[in-house]
């Protein structure tokens, strides 16, 4: 079985919830039906011999559409979201795994995060959760989350970690630089805060799927330990286990455009248990990242672990 374990789709509801907001939107907020329409979604998987994909609704992230303070229109818009993803899943069970997205405009609607994260996994059945690797600016390691982490070990459901922000660098802002670099430096900082914080250590069953490989910690992997010791040797700051053995601890997708040097450094850091096949779809081709794992020389059983064996033991399915 092939899973793409990491893609999005913008329930019509939501697009028509969203679009009313006086917010900047994307460009694929229009009828774009690869974006919007399940039907066509199951075509693109049909024609491409994918049997099932996880779907989370993309970025915008909330606390970009909404103020901090307006946490009931984000909890509106979060419902319409999870309803709309669990709608098609519901058609089509068989295709789609659905992923809930929590009103997470500021540290102050964690309770109100929490109320819908547990409407979505109870009621809706979604399996796993999209947080993004900021909250208005503050890290995901800050304690006012730890209840939300608290939920999600307890009914072991999984983090899909998105990157947003980078563009607060005015370095970036230019030329999409936001978006090639600053994304995955997002990834690669809340990833790192959330090892260093003891956020890992806490949480030791804690699951994060991290988007495009798992950014840059897989290829700095050595600067990562040399810069820990030296942490270590001039601050009084510790952790029990060894500094890499939080990181690989992640989960990472192979959405990085196909480009085999990447899948096989992320494939040497995570091992094969912790990578999952994802496409990012409908933002990249499905076909690109695709031929690049089924062309991929590594071994039989490792390749069908990260085509559908992992993501169907992450989001338990059967």
């Amino acid at each position: 079985m092939i899973i793409d374990a990491f893609a999005h789709l913008y329930p019509p509801a939501y697009v028509e919830f969203v679009t009313t907001l006086n917010r900047p939107l994307p460009m694929f907020f229009q009828d774009a039906p690869l974006f919007t329409s399940a039907a066509a979604r199951i075509e693109e998987l049909d024609r491409h011999g994918i049997d099932m994909q996880v779907l989370a609704v993309g970025t915008p992230a909330f606390d970009e559409l909404f103020e901090p303070d307006q946490i009931a229109q984000a909890q509106a818009a979060a419902r319409i979201a999870n309803d709309g993803l669990a709608a098609v899943v519901a058609d089509h069970p068989d295709r789609f795994i659905g992923v809930a997205t929590l009103p997470l405009v500021s540290l102050e609607a964690v309770d109100t995060a929490l109320a819908e994260l547990d409407r979505a996994i109870t009621q809706l059945d979604l399996k796993g959760v999209q947080l993004y690797t900021e909250v208005t600016g503050s890290p995901i390691d800050l304690p006012e989350l730890f209840p939300i982490y608290d939920y999600l070990v307890a009914a072991d459901i999984p983090i899909l970690l998105h990157p947003a922000g980078g563009n607060y660098n005015r370095r970036t802002q230019d030329y999409l630089l936001w978006l090639t670099f600053g994304w995955p430096f997002e990834t690669s900082l809340a990833m790192a805060r959330l090892v260093y914080s003891g956020v890992m250590e806490r949480y030791p069953d804690l699951k994060i799927l991290t988007h495009h490989l798992g950014a840059f910690p897989p290829y700095m992997a050595e600067r990562i330990k040399g810069v820990t010791t030296t942490l270590e040797r001039f601050t009084d700051w510790e952790l029990p286990q060894p500094i890499l053995s939080y990181f690989k601890r992640f989960y990472g997708d192979t959405a990085v455009n196909g480009y085999k040097p990447a899948l096989t450094t992320g494939l040497e850091f995570f091992g094969a248990d912790h990578v999952l096949f994802a496409t990012d779809f409908p933002f990249v081709p499905v076909g690109q990242t695709l031929c690049s794992i089924l062309d991929w020389d590594i071994a039989g059983p490792e390749k069908a672990q990260i085509l559908g064996e992992n993501a169907r033991r992450l989001f338990k399915k059967g």
